[in-house]
């Protein structure tokens, strides 16, 4: 029986594209519950698509069934995954999963609607609730040195917009931002400085009509916008998971949620052949999985956008030249038992994680987040058990491993 912590798991993991997606989902979601806890609601982070955003803040009919759908199944939507409103399942996915940018005005709106239709279903007794979306833009897609502001900007237009539905019906909103290799904030010295530059002077600027003044208007912002920290995303990134999330708290920047999730990682690719063509097959994947490596003194020296790059010519050219010893992929895989026995994990740096998260945050949500179990192949009706099977696995051992923090 669960207790004592909030650890669920994201939706993300399911189709969700229509609403006759969403409906499945829940679903799906319903029998995670069943082999989880029956006897309790679970938690869920609740992936929203663009469309599905748009039909619920439309169509008050709409969203009244997903709150009732909600209840009845015993789910529990504490959070919102808006990071990748696009499809996300039966179609190559690769960079469109960074889109609409924070850059574009389609973001903007996205996030206002998702912030409305969340705090008519999400649980009234949370302390807060929270939608994640990403931290930043591709670098590769900045064009101008004034795009950290024009980002900022929006984010910030958004966080006055969570304060409005705050205000107007009592439950706190917010939004959590997630680093991701790749991204302009994508480690945690780039996300403080983002914070302590860009998004404050943006927090000054549009909350302090609302505020009252500079000063007052950074607090407020700091207090809606913070960061959903993913233990694989920052483990990819060669970080210590508890030295970062201490640095982000002393920031003062507020940790609203984390994803439990673990990624591939292999020593010595050049010359571990059986891991190397054990990777290979993952390179087919519909999802973007990017790729950093470091070398024999653990400092970062490589990265790339996606897995296949490695495997040209070009690609293992640069990991010899550049003496890389260690890669480490974002590929999410269990975070229970060896998910291959050629290929480790960064599991160890997720139970760090865990453990400081808990301390710096008790009352934030622990997310499971492992949407690749949708491409680990099996066909009907045993595939899609044995992905609720796991998953609810997932959340039992995350669970476990939080009671022990």
């Amino acid at each position: 029986m669960l207790s004592d912590a909030t650890v669920g798991y994201s939706t993300n993991v399911h189709p969700g594209d229509s609403l006759d997606q969403l409906w499945a989902s829940l679903d799906d979601a319903e029998a995670v519950r069943g082999f989880v806890d029956p006897a309790r609601p679970l938690p869920i982070e609740l992936r929203l698509s663009l469309p599905v955003t748009r039909a619920l803040a439309g169509d008050a009919t709409v969203l009244d069934r997903l709150d009732g759908t909600l209840r009845d199944k015993g789910l529990r939507a504490v959070s919102v995954s808006a990071f990748s409103p696009l499809p996300f399942h039966g179609t190559p996915v690769k960079e469109n999963a960074y889109l609409p940018r924070w850059d574009a005005e389609e973001r903007v709106l996205f996030s206002q609607q998702v912030a409305d239709v969340l705090a008519v279903f999400g649980p009234p007794d949370e302390p807060f609730l929270s939608f994640s979306s990403l931290a930043g833009i591709l670098k590769h897609h900045v064009t101008s040195p004034g795009t950290d502001a024009v980002v900022a900007r929006n984010m910030a237009r958004v966080a006055l917009h969570c304060h409005g539905v705050t205000q107007r019906t009592g439950r706190k909103m917010v939004m959590a931002l997630e680093p991701e290799p790749g991204l302009t904030y994508e480690t945690t010295d780039e996300v403080i400085a983002y914070f302590q530059g860009p998004l404050d002077r943006a927090f000054a600027e549009i909350l302090r009509a609302e505020a009252g003044s500079a000063e007052g208007a950074v607090t407020l912002g700091r207090d809606l916008i913070g960061i959903n920290y993913d233990y694989c995303h920052q483990s990819i990134e060669y970080e210590d998971n508890p030295t970062s999330l201490r640095r982000l708290a002393d920031a003062g920047i507020r940790l609203y949620k984390s994803h439990a999730a673990n990624a591939m990682r292999v020593v010595d690719p050049l010359t571990n052949a059986r891991a190397w063509e054990a990777l290979r097959p993952f390179a087919d994947s519909i999802f973007p999985h990017q790729v950093l490596g470091a070398d024999a003194a653990g400092r970062r020296v490589f990265f790339c956008m996606d897995l296949p790059h490695i495997f040209t010519p070009e690609g293992r050219r640069e990991l010899e030249v550049k003496g890389v010893r260690e890669i480490r992929i974002h590929y999410h895989v269990p975070v229970f038992g060896s998910f291959h026995p050629d290929i480790g994990t960064t599991v160890e740096g997720t139970w760090a994680g865990v453990a400081a998260f808990r301390k710096l945050a008790p009352e934030s949500p622990f997310i499971v987040e492992c949407y690749t179990w949708s491409e680990q192949g099996g066909t009907g009706a045993d595939r899609r058990r044995r992905i609720q099977e796991g998953l609810a696995r997932e959340v039992r051992t995350v669970h476990e491993m939080v009671l022990k923090a």
